[in-house]
């Protein structure tokens, strides 16, 4: 399992509404998400989505979908994660270390 911390920037400042949990599962993985308590108290806070109306528990996609579509379009694109790829292939030589997979969202590298 990989939890991924989901920020927002209010007001400039970065604060924490929630967590992504994705499991991987043969053929794929499953997305739940969370609000963090932060999140939660913010007399400011919002939904991040239709899907995620705010409150406490596990949120799941909607039948037929694979992710949140507000979590999902903030992900890099195609050419976001070649970038993303070629400075971790540089990194890890630099350091002497195995290159580590990145993981976008599913049907990513």
């Amino acid at each position: 399992m990989t939890d991924i911390e989901v920020h927002l920037d209010r007001r400039g400042v970065p604060m924490r509404v929630g967590t992504l949990r994705r499991t991987p599962r043969r053929g794929g993985e499953t997305v739940v998400f969370e609000y963090h308590p932060d999140g939660l108290a913010d007399p400011d806070g919002f939904s991040l989505e239709p899907a995620l109306a705010i409150g406490p528990g596990p949120f799941v996609p909607a039948a037929g979908q694979s992710f949140f579509g507000s979590i999902g379009d903030s992900a890099p694109d195609t050419w976001g994660r070649r970038v993303m790829q070629r400075a971790e292939r540089r990194r890890a030589e630099i350091e002497g270390r195995p290159i580590r997979t990145l993981s976008g969202r599913p049907g990513g590298p």
